[in-house]
């Protein structure tokens, strides 16, 4: 499956590059994620946390990081396994940065994933497409934090945000009352 998601961050693009060059800061802007360790040439080790309702699935495993600095590209790809569910991920997040005048950066990210197991019954019917496209506007939103909180020179870098861990319960709420919001509009526009 894959996931499209863009957004206009207020931070000029070499801003965004700069904070992007920083993985450890990055993989802490995305809910639910760890790293077990250093990035050592452009491998990483680590995690990410998701709540599927009752279902708390931990993925583990490896990816790497490739960045092209001439064309402000970047890509994260990797796999994991969750061993409680016996579900397995493997994906990749590519982005683009484009300048939109001196002041302005868009961030275009495209998530490309594959899951299999137990968990994959959710796919089926939108709740993981749903629930990544949430996944990625929080990472958007993070990032744009920590851009913001950077550091000038000769002063100490700022605390990565709070991760979390992703609630998919939290997320069916909210695609409910989307629903119902949706559906009470249609009635208005009936009338």
């Amino acid at each position: 499956m894959q996931v499209r998601h863009g957004l206009t961050l207020t931070f000029a693009r070499d801003a965004v590059w700069l904070a992007l060059q920083d993985v450890e800061a990055v993989v802490a802007c995305m809910p639910g994620a760890t790293l077990a360790g250093p990035v050592v040439d452009g491998v990483l080790n680590g995690s990410l946390a998701v709540k599927l309702g009752p279902i708390q699935a931990q993925f583990t495993g490896t990816g790497t990081v490739a960045m092209d600095a001439a064309a402000y590209m970047g890509t994260l790809s990797g796999s994991g396994a969750d061993r409680k569910s016996g579900s397995r991920a493997k994906g990749s997040a590519r982005f683009a940065l484009l300048a939109e005048g001196d002041r302005a950066t868009r961030l275009e990210l495209t998530l490309d994933y594959e899951l299999t197991g137990a968990l994959a019954q959710f796919g089926r019917i939108g709740i993981v497409q749903d629930l990544v496209g949430r996944i990625a506007q929080q990472f958007a939103d993070n990032l744009a934090q920590r851009i913001a909180k950077q550091p000038s020179a000769g002063t100490a870098a700022p605390p990565l945000p709070a991760a979390g861990r992703l609630d998919l319960l939290a997320l069916l709420r909210s695609m409910i009352a989307d629903w119902f919001r949706r559906l009470g509009r249609r009635v208005q526009t009936l009338r």
